[in-house]
């Protein structure tokens, strides 16, 4: 009889469910950002993340912005509070 371990049982961060209700994991923020959503209200529209019960928005919308970030700063995107509007 094959036992599990602890080892083999160690999460991969991008099969990870971020919002179970509607099977949204971590690497679709990736995809998403790498699709052009630059804000998680896109994100929310294009995949209902956190439309259901919302139990998973702070923790989603905290994960997003951090990746989001580390784009920009990787690619120097400019944010909208780098442009003066007169």
């Amino acid at each position: 009889m094959h036992r599990i371990g602890a080892s083999s049982l160690q999460a991969d961060p991008l099969k990870m469910y971020l919002c179970i209700c509607n099977a949204v994991r971590e690497s679709d923020v990736d995809a998403a950002i790498a699709g052009g959503v630059r804000s998680f209200r896109e994100f929310v529209a294009r995949t209902g993340c956190s439309g259901m019960c919302g139990s998973c928005m702070e923790d989603a919308e905290a994960l997003f912005n951090m990746r989001l970030n580390a784009q920009r700063s990787r690619f120097d995107i400019p944010t909208f509070e780098a442009f003066e509007f007169a």
